[in-house]
């Protein structure tokens, strides 16, 4: 009796292939399964990022709160010298005028 041909490569495919419907429905699921578990995973780690991200705006919106409060106070501090160097310059021309210079 002659030696029969190897099968076809797509044989062992199909042999290989779930072949019940609880099989199918068992290699389904673990494939959502994993794909969910991956999806997961990328969520979490743009969640992460995100999460990051809001940290260093708020450090930022600190930083610019303190920023302002400063130019706040300098300029506060600018407006009382203006103040004071008006009164010293009225005090000057008054001190002239009754000295008569």
């Amino acid at each position: 009796m002659p030696a029969l041909p190897p099968p076809p490569p797509y044989a062992a495919q199909v042999s290989e292939a779930p072949r019940t419907l609880d099989e199918q429905i068992s290699a389904l699921t673990a494939t959502i399964a994993e794909m969910q578990r991956q999806t997961t995973t990328r969520l979490s780690g743009i969640e992460k990022r995100l999460g990051e991200q809001m940290e260093k705006m708020q450090a930022q919106e600190t930083k610019m709160e303190g920023l302002v409060g400063e130019t706040k106070s300098v300029a506060e501090v600018a407006r009382w010298c203006a103040v004071m160097a008006l009164h010293i310059l009225v005090a000057l021309g008054v001190m002239a005028f009754l000295n008569g210079v």
